[in-house]
């Protein structure tokens, strides 16, 4: 038998799984990770209609999204029946929300975004699940690490596949020990897909001084007060997940006079780090505090499309917020004089489909769908000092804009 430790670059903590070297697991596929309400259904329903032909059964862990301004309307139940043939779910506990729901998508009344309300599946056959004592849950953490072996120094390089596992109950309070870690992961390459990781009280996943890790398809729900997060960072690949219900922190009270740092996918922001090569894409963020998507932009010109393209963000809120996206010029780039976002839809939100408040000289929004956002979507120029902004533009152009939908703004609760 063999012990290490990791060295003092790496917090490691406690109740973890500390990965050094290579950890492969794969667990039974599973259909309708994420599908869509097939009709609207009101508080106190037990049944509820989604696509048929799933594998779902007795048993399944599943959440509803929210599918209004208020963002802290998802659920998570479990499924008592499931009809193949019709797609009707029976559930165990009646709802205790209003979603939205229709037969057909609403992608061909605008541009492509479906707003029915997601319902994603948690339960997986591989199951990880911390113990819950004093809101400290369990993390896995993978990292490279060194150490001194009979004189030398010995590297290690940690490196996780994961496919249709469920991580529950993971995360711990108040620190940045999220429920899946990569913490100076640098040399090696990881891959985490197809799994659910669900209820935890900290954060969902945090990727710190690493590379190489690719993220796919997979389910997060209920944390706070940050879902995802990558800083200082490379070759990294969001593509495909389901970001869900992440709430702000009940154990920080400052009367008014500390505001903290919360969001859904927290893109090299967090700490106003430095990143490069990355991939957000594809992906969705409901039912968050303060914003869906904290990212950098892209530099003006980028053909085709950038680092962040393609993904959703609808029904966030929370204090001083309820952004679906937040895009920043990336610090150390030549964005400081014009950078873009593009690409990227998002529907009611409390207050902007998209926004961006900082120092660059232009800002170009484009190829965006803003539907039925409380306050629409725009940007501004941040001017330090007695700066004046003459020759500063902000463009938008090539985007669509609705306003009102057929999707409830306020249902009763």
């Amino acid at each position: 038998m063999e012990a290490m430790a990791f060295d003092n670059a790496i917090e490691g903590g406690n109740k973890l799984i500390a990965n050094v070297g290579l950890i492969k697991m794969y667990g039974q596929p599973r259909t309708g990770k994420l599908t869509r309400l097939h009709g609207e259904v009101s508080k106190d329903s037990t049944e509820i209609i989604v696509e048929a032909g799933l594998d779902w059964v007795p048993g399944d862990r599943i959440a509803l999204g929210p599918t209004s301004y208020t963002h802290d309307r998802s659920e998570d139940n479990f499924v008592t029946a499931y009809d193949i043939l019709s797609g009707k779910v029976t559930l165990l506990t009646p709802l205790k929300y209003h979603h939205w729901g229709k037969s057909t998508s609403t992608a061909g009344d605008y541009n492509g975004v479906d707003m029915r309300g997601e319902v994603i599946l948690l339960s997986r056959s591989i199951v990880i699940a911390g113990e819950d004592v004093e809101s400290w849950g369990g993390q896995i953490v993978t990292s490279d690490t060194m150490e001194f072996v009979n004189g030398e120094i010995k590297m290690r390089t940690g490196m996780t596949f994961m496919d249709h596992v469920e991580i529950y109950n993971c995360s711990q309070w108040d620190t940045y020990k999220a429920a899946i870690r990569f913490e100076n992961a640098a040399t090696g390459h990881s891959s985490i897909s197809n799994c659910a990781i669900h209820n935890g009280l900290g954060w969902g996943l945090n990727i710190k001084t690493s590379a190489n890790v690719h993220m796919k398809d997979n389910v997060f729900y209920d944390f706070r007060p940050v879902g995802i997060a990558v800083d200082y960072s490379k070759n990294i690949t969001l593509d495909g997940n389901v970001l869900m219900r992440v709430l702000e922190r009940t154990s920080i009270e400052a009367d008014g006079m500390f505001e903290d740092k919360r969001g859904g996918f927290a893109i090299c922001s967090y700490f106003s780090s430095s990143c490069s090569d990355l991939k957000i894409m594809n992906n969705i963020a409901t039912g968050v505090t303060f914003a869906g998507f904290i990212v950098p932009g892209d530099s003006c010109g980028t053909s085709n499309y950038g680092a962040f393209y393609n993904n959703v963000a609808h029904s966030n809120a929370g204090t001083l917020g309820g952004y679906g996206a937040l895009i920043y010029p990336l610090p150390g780039s030549d964005q400081s004089s014009c950078y873009e976002g593009s690409h990227f839809a998002a529907y009611k939100n409390y207050y902007m489909g998209a926004w961006g408040f900082f120092a660059s000289k232009e800002v170009r929004f484009h190829h965006m769908t803003m539907i039925d956002n409380r306050e629409g979507f725009g940007s501004s120029i941040e001017v330090n000092g007695d700066a004046m902004y003459d020759g500063s533009t902000i463009m938008l152009n090539d985007n669509y804009i609705y306003g009102e939908t057929e999707v409830t703004d306020c249902p009763d609760d």
